[in-house]
């Protein structure tokens, strides 16, 4: 007797005490807010930025908005696709700029337009671009997007220096090749000591390629040779930068997309791919409507609009997919906790004299319940039997907040359970079981996941009238079905495997007073989620191969929960409820890595969000003896105050008992 008092003295306390400083420590948390984009580069991302600059109202017709297009650039498409803020001065992009300073014979140029004329003077360059926003205070939040496209102009003008000195010709293209990567280089890392932390960096389409500079074969070659020197060495750079600076950087292989555009412009929404548009100033095609005008992939040297729609597709389905790599682990995490409240409320009948075959359609999660030796409609006596076996099933859902580099997504889980308990005394239960789980999500950037658990799980439940104790092991196999998420032309899929593995304990102190029993309760809850390497299949321009996977977590719980014996209209009832805390204890949040299978040099980096240290959790719902044996559970439960998303069940189904 002296030793049983001082357990449950110990077990008072601590509950008390933990519930007590999780309570204080509660607070509401808001929902991590989108992202905004911002871009810096040349007239491929100018969205009419040069009138502002000069007062000059450049370039004018047919070029609509001062854009260098017959419409929208695929900075402005962008955000539409992938829920980024943006707003029009988010756009630092001047037409004819370098990636920095180019000397030429002593004379510095920033510009094109400057090269060698004086037209239209102070244009900037893009690292005066980058200058002059940080000198407005300008700075990017981890979740903002910084999107960089330079080069061109470059290399229009080195073509130039290559014509004035052929006999230098390989000495003037590595010159200038190196001095624009190093300006690019030092691009990034002004924008990352702003604090960036995600970039799109895009590569640039063979000049070959470009009507109006293809020309003569001599141009045509010296031009994918400058290119295919820029677009190799960009690689290179960009993975050297992620491994420095620690930045993700999302290389777009336009080289890679507009090769496919060109092999099937039908499936793109064109009928020409060679010719520009606005190919001259007696171009009739200059003129035409909008659709007309954007059957052509080109409207000089520059994309029409809808040619800038199709990149910011790519752009937005290569973000998206990064974005969405960290849900399938956190999928498989909710479905693992599924399982174990399943096998939670097990062993919360059997305290309550559960034995023979028990349908439980429900079996809502709660945090205490009223102990042995009760009598409310669901807490009759066992009927003898040592052996007895269970049928569970139950649904829910939730939702996860964004956060930077990661997408939101919701999620349903739906359970079937089956298993086998032995009483060893009327204290001591211990059993296993097996469950099937249906889970999917929905990510907010229109992947679609879809996964089949085969799960199992072994547990021991003791209890005296005042203490309990619960404690299991899970262990699940995991298969996705199919991940798919939106490519340009067909999904981008994967069928990767996986499996879970987690360990719940369960302790509560429970008094009575009269018909009502209440109590707090504390616990710890450990789970495990891995998902092994996959590659996706599908465009190769948006593939990517994904590492292993590995998602843990530590939880401390601790709550008050009540339940009553009440009749209501001749009908025997018991309404429980439950109020209480949970907090990450252990484990900073994973990382694994990944690329894009046409850039296999430039390594990312996800990190899985840990945006909530502490939340509430609570449950309501209520148990009626319908007639005889047979009884009806209704039960609701949610958390609150969590920064990361919410997550809800709601349950409803009936028990048999033999």
């Amino acid at each position: 007797m002296g030793s049983e008092m001082t357990f449950e003295t110990c077990v008072r306390r601590l509950a008390i005490g933990a519930l007590a400083a999780g309570f204080i420590g509660l607070a509401p948390a808001r929902a991590q807010a989108p992202g905004s984009l911002y871009v810096f580069g040349d007239s491929l991302s100018d969205n009419g930025n040069i009138p502002r600059l000069t007062g000059v109202p450049y370039p004018g017709p047919p070029y609509v908005g001062f854009r260098f297009s017959n419409g929208p650039v695929w900075a402005e498409y962008l955000p539409g696709l992938t829920g980024l803020n943006f707003k029009p001065s988010n756009d630092y992009a001047v037409g004819g700029a370098f990636a920095g300073p180019l000397v030429v014979n002593g004379v510095t140029y920033n510009n094109l337009v400057n090269f060698p004329s004086t037209l239209l003077p102070g244009l900037p360059n893009e690292l005066q671009e980058i200058q002059g926003f940080a000198a407005s205070g300008g700075h990017f939040s981890p979740s903002d997007v910084v999107g960089i496209w330079i080069g061109g102009n470059n290399y229009f003008a080195t073509e130039t220096l290559v014509g004035a000195d052929p006999a230098n010709a390989q000495q003037i293209v590595s010159q200038n090749v190196s001095t624009v990567l190093a300006q690019t280089g030092q691009a990034i890392g002004q924008v990352a000591a702003l604090g960036a932390r995600q970039v799109v960096l895009q590569n640039l389409v063979p000049f070959g390629n470009v009507p109006t500079v293809n020309g003569t074969p001599q141009l045509v070659a010296l031009g994918d040779q400058i290119i295919a020197a820029h677009n190799a060495g960009l690689a290179t750079l960009a993975g050297q930068l992620h491994a420095s600076l620690g930045i993700n950087i999302l290389l777009i292989n336009q080289q890679q997309i507009f090769s496919e555009i060109s092999a099937n412009p039908a499936a793109y929404g064109f009928t020409n791919v060679t010719d520009a548009c606005f190919a001259s100033a007696s171009s009739a095609c200059a003129y035409a409507p909008a659709s007309v005008q954007n059957q052509y992939l080109w409207w000089n040297v520059h994309p029409t609009t809808h040619g800038h729609q199709v990149i910011a597709e790519y752009v937005a389905s290569a973000l998206n997919g990064f974005q969405s790599l960290s849900v399938p682990a956190r999928l498989l995490d909710a479905g693992a906790a599924a399982f174990a409240q399943t096998i939670g409320a097990r062993m919360d009948a059997l305290r309550h004299g559960a034995g023979g075959l028990t349908v439980d359609l429900a079996g809502g999660p709660m945090l205490a319940d009223a102990a042995a030796g009760d009598t409310g409609p669901m807490e009759m006596p066992g009927n003898g039997h040592a052996l007895s076996v269970f049928v569970a099933g139950g649904y829910g859902f939730g939702a996860r907040a964004a956060a930077p580099g990661s997408l939101g997504f919701h999620d349903q889980i739906g359970t079937v359970t089956a298993g086998a308990d032995y009483r060893f005394t009327r204290h001591l239960a211990a059993g296993l079981a097996f469950g099937y789980a249906r889970e999917s999500a929905t990510v907010n950037g229109g992947e679609r996941l879809d996964a089949d658990a085969y799960q199992f799980a072994a547990y021991l439940a003791a209890h005296s009238r005042h203490l309990y104790l619960d404690a299991q092991l899970d262990y699940g196999l995991d298969r996705f079905g199919r991940i798919s998420r939106p490519g340009v032309l067909a999904p981008i899929t994967a069928s990767p495997r996986g499996h879970t593995l987690g360990a719940t304990i369960q302790a509560g102190y429970v008094l009575h007073r009269g018909v009502v029993a209440f109590g707090p309760t504390v616990g710890l809850d450990a789970t495990e989620a891995h998902v092994d390497p996959y590659t996706e299949q599908g465009d190769p321009a948006l593939t990517m191969a994904v590492g292993g996977q590995d998602f843990g977590r530590v939880l401390f719980g601790a709550g008050l929960a009540a339940s009553a014996r009440v009749r209501l209209g001749g009908v025997a009832i018991r309404p429980h409820g439950s109020i209480g805390m949970q907090a990450s204890i252990a484990g900073a949040p994973g990382q694994f890595a990944s690329v894009f299978t046409d850039e296999p040099l430039v390594g990312l980096t996800t990190t899985y969000p840990q945006l909530s240290t502490m939340w509430g959790v609570a449950d309501a719902g209520v148990t009626a003896r319908l007639a005889g044996r047979l009884s009806a559970t209704v039960d609701l439960a949610t958390t609150f105050a969590r920064r990361a998303g919410e997550q809800r069940m709601v349950s409803a189904g009936l028990r048999w008992r033999f």
